[in-house]
Parts: C-alpha cells; sequence; structure tokens
C-alpha cells in the first residue's frame, strides 16, 4: 500500500492511460493542440526508450540486491512507457482525424 498520496496520484497516472498530463484537452478540436501533444509523448518515449536501453547494462554490473531493485525500476519505466504509448496513439489519431475533417 502506498502511504504517499504524490507517489500514489503518479502511480495511477501510470497505469490508467485515459489520464494525461496537465494542460491535456483530449476534447480539443484544434489540430495544433493534438500535434503539440503528440509531440510531447514522441519525446517522453524516447525519454523512457533511453534510460531503459541505458539501465539494461548498469544493471549486468551491479550485485543481486541492488539488480532486483533496478528490474522493479525497470518495471515502473516500461509502465510509464506504455501509458505514453497510448496517450501518443491517442493524440496521432486525434491530430489525423481532425486533419481530414479540416480538409
Amino acid at each position: 500500500m502506498v502511504q504517499d498520496p504524490a507517489l500514489g496520484r503518479e502511480l495511477t497516472w501510470i497505469t490508467d492511460s485515459e489520464l494525461g498530463l496537465p494542460g491535456e484537452d483530449p476534447s480539443s478540436t484544434e489540430v495544433r493542440v493534438a500535434v503539440h501533444w503528440t509531440q510531447v509523448y514522441r519525446e517522453l518515449l524516447e525519454l523512457t526508450s533511453a534510460l531503459l536501453e541505458r539501465s539494461e547494462s548498469t544493471l549486468r554490473g551491479m550485485n543481486n540486491d541492488a539488480a532486483r531493485e533496478g528490474a522493479e525500476t525497470q518495471r515502473m519505466l516500461r509502465a510509464q512507457r506504455e501509458h505514453y504509448l497510448a496517450r501518443y496513439d491517442f493524440w496521432r489519431d486525434r491530430a489525423s482525424s481532425l486533419s481530414a475533417a479540416a480538409n
């Protein structure tokens, strides 16, 4: 059970792909807004992928106890990356449908 309310909100955010970042408005009908959030999530996907890649080689050199904890951190990063991917897909599809409607 998570005792820290802020951490609890973070964990909920990671595991609920319907939740977005502050400032996201999924009901926006502006193409530029959808393109903006597509870019935000693309960058976040790149960041988490880079962190996971780097952590793989780091874990191999760690002692067993540290590596176990590091593997848990990787698990959270993978969950976060999946969340980012779901939001990226949402905004990419939204941008596409808004662009098509504008034409």
